[in-house]
């Protein structure tokens, strides 16, 4: 069984991790190097646990997000 807690990224946004879903610092510093423009769609396919399209939406950045992930 795994354990899961919900992990703050700001602005009132939350996000649940556990031992089989997380992000590091890598993925926040990702999130940053590829923040869409205002008027971009953009995709993350593999989101994982979702982390870099929750950020994109904390800043309001891009014009739809949509996040993929097989499980």
């Amino acid at each position: 069984m795994c354990s899961k807690k919900k992990e703050p990224l700001g602005n009132g946004f939350t996000i649940n991790v556990s031992d089989i879903h997380r992000f590091n610092t890598d993925t926040i510093i990702l999130a940053d190097f590829a923040m869409p423009k205002k008027h971009e769609n953009v995709i993350d396919i593999g989101t994982g646990c979702g982390t870099m399209p929750l950020i994109w939406c904390r800043e309001e950045a891009g014009k739809h997000i949509t996040a993929v992930d097989i499980q």
